[in-house]
């Protein structure tokens, strides 16, 4: 990871970044690896302190959502590296293999978030044994955005959200 060249401390980190487009690697860059990138630039500035990251998610990153042998990997325990070369061989997947893996619409969006979800369990479980950081990912329902259908009858304006 390259060296940023920060000497503060930082006490939070929200990763709310996020697209929901039909193309696989522009979501998985955005939705997860962004985040993965920004965790690791910043943890060592965390260190020193009581520190929290928050990644917002998404309902749509539900398992429920899934074929049973990607659940299957999703749910297993994995390190970062693992999680990274999961990431790795998912970007190559082409949309008919897309299609089979993930079930109703904004496939790629759905499956970017699931990769975001693993990767708060990973990082939380891997460095708030060592209590100094609490991770936690947040799916704050539908907020009326350019992402979600104005027609969805549960969703809220964003200057409500």
């Amino acid at each position: 990871m390259q060296d940023y060249g920060f000497s503060e401390r930082l006490a939070v980190l929200i990763n709310n970044a996020a697209v929901c487009l039909n193309d696989l690697d522009l979501s998985l860059r955005t939705n997860c690896l962004g985040p993965r990138q920004l965790i690791a630039a910043v943890l060592p500035m965390m260190k020193e302190r009581k520190a929290r990251i928050l990644n917002i998610s998404s309902g749509d990153g539900e398992l429920v959502f899934f074929r049973s042998d990607l659940v299957e990997i999703l749910v297993q325990p994995m390190t970062l590296e693992e999680w990274d070369r999961c990431v790795s061989q998912l970007r190559k997947i082409n949309t008919a293999e897309l299609e089979n893996l993930v079930h109703g619409n904004q496939k790629a969006y759905r499956l970017s978030k699931a990769l975001l979800n693993k990767l708060t369990r990973i990082v939380a479980d891997q460095f708030g044994d060592e209590n100094f950081l609490s991770v936690n990912a947040l799916c704050p329902g539908d907020v009326l955005t350019d992402m979600v259908d104005r027609h969805a009858t549960d969703a809220v304006s964003a200057d409500k959200a």
